[in-house]
């Protein structure tokens, strides 16, 4: 892991903690990629929202099976910085409120 690893890491979990409680929450969709090898997906979800390998080889398989996934729920600028890291490999997301 990286500097700049460690410190997406550091800024999403302080904006999930700072915003929880006064912000409404935001959910970041995960769409089926026919792209991408399953575990290149597992592995960017994994950076993306924070999880552990289980959890987001979850997340990838609910895409894969029904076309869509709720990756993340929080914050929307926390939402939105784990999109952009999903996007870094062109991953198909959006955002909506929850």
């Amino acid at each position: 892991m990286t500097n700049t690893d460690t410190k997406v890491d550091a800024d999403i979990e302080e904006m999930l903690d700072a915003a929880s409680k006064t912000e409404e929450p935001w959910k970041l969709i995960l769409f089926n990629d026919d792209h991408h090898d399953m575990f290149v997906v597992q592995e960017q979800v994994m950076k993306a929202v924070k999880c552990t390998a289980k959890k987001a080889m979850s997340i990838m398989l609910e895409a894969h099976q029904t076309g869509q996934a709720v990756a993340l729920t929080g914050p929307k600028d926390a939402v939105k910085k784990a999109g952009n890291i999903l996007m870094e490999i062109d991953l198909a997301i959006d955002i909506v409120k929850a």
